[in-house]
């Protein structure tokens, strides 16, 4: 709505984040033996930075609300069945509960504090800065899991 979108229409679109996480994880199944987890990961959060390029164009364009929906459900969607895999992957099998949820702290927290951050953003810089806030770290995420995925593949 901040973008100049119609409530319904945000509204509509919100609607179809749910579905094409579920329509990403069906696609990840079927192509699981051919891709890997490695460029699986990699294939997600280059949808989520999409999704958030999309999000940002979407001001100009609305349809393309419907674009970051997708991109931002599958990509999301992916990352959900990916997460555990590149836990046991990476880190092993043996603790696998205890070494999970260490890992799902930070995620879980940021969760929390993100709508009062995401507030003061919108308040103190409109919502360029919310755009540019998701961006930034949708793009770090994008390089930090390729630097590491590189690194364990080549060493």
């Amino acid at each position: 709505v901040e973008i100049g979108l119609f409530a319904g229409l945000a509204a509509l679109a919100a609607a179809c984040i749910g579905p094409a996480q579920v329509a990403g994880r069906v696609v990840f199944m079927l192509g699981e033996a051919r891709i890997g987890n490695a460029r699986a990961t990699l294939w997600s959060l280059g949808s989520v930075v999409a999704a958030s390029v999309l999000l940002w164009l979407a001001g100009l364009a609305p349809g393309l609300i419907f674009g970051f929906a997708l991109a931002q459900g599958a990509g999301m969607g992916v990352m959900s069945i990916l997460r555990p895999l590149l836990i046991a992957d990476i880190l092993g099998r043996e603790g696998f509960g205890s070494v999970s949820g260490a890992i799902a702290v930070s995620p879980l927290l940021a969760s929390a504090a993100a709508p009062a951050l995401g507030a003061v953003m919108l308040t103190t810089g409109g919502p360029g800065a919310v755009y540019a806030a998701c961006l930034a770290m949708a793009v770090a995420g994008w390089a930090i899991a390729a630097l590491l995925l590189r690194q364990r593949l080549s060493g």
